[in-house]
């Protein structure tokens, strides 16, 4: 996904766009955990001290950030077949 990001930027770009990709790498992570605990509160609700229900909680919540995950790699449906074809060695 980086290599594809910055794949038709100039070569004196390209330093200025992977900065941007690992800061935005770093604002996912900290969405997706945030994301996360949010999701794990409302599964574990008032059952805090039942230790079963706990456990199904983090299950749910799993599922719920795996699913996520998924739906999300949907957006690379939206590459054309030739995007990243500069990017091609030449041998």
């Amino acid at each position: 996904m980086n290599s594809i990001s910055i794949a038709d930027l100039r070569g004196y770009h390209t330093s200025s766009g992977n900065s941007l990709i690992s800061v935005n790498q770093q604002l996912a992570i900290g969405f997706g955990v945030a994301f996360g605990l949010i999701v794990l509160k409302i599964f574990q609700g008032d059952t805090a001290l039942i230790k079963n229900e706990i456990h199904n909680a983090f299950r749910y919540t799993f599922v719920v950030v795996g699913a996520l995950t998924i739906l999300s790699g949907l957006v690379f449906r939206r590459l054309h077949p030739k995007d990243g074809l500069n990017m091609r060695s030449e041998e």
